[in-house]
């Protein structure tokens, strides 16, 4: 949290976020053996965590609304690290 202190006398921003983010599948970038590896390992919940999920965390996190987080690790992942 150094940067949060040094940024903000500049006001550039006081409220650093992370997001951790889960597995994201697009049709190009993994295989179909990848998709099955993936589907065993998570075979109770077969989601997908597309892109637009990660943009829409992202955006929220640089909105007014969150405003009142302050140096939080925002898991988009579908829920897969709570298992």
């Amino acid at each position: 949290m150094r940067w949060s202190a040094h940024l903000s006398d500049q006001k550039i921003f006081k409220t650093p976020h992370r997001t951790a983010v889960g597995y994201s599948v697009k049709d190009s970038t993994l295989d179909q053996a990848a998709l099955e590896r993936m589907g065993a390992y998570h075979a109770s919940d077969p989601r997908t965590l597309d892109p637009i999920d990660i943009a829409n965390a992202v955006l929220f996190l640089a909105s007014d609304e969150a405003r009142p987080l302050n140096g939080a690790v925002l898991p988009v992942d579908m829920g897969w690290t709570a298992a």
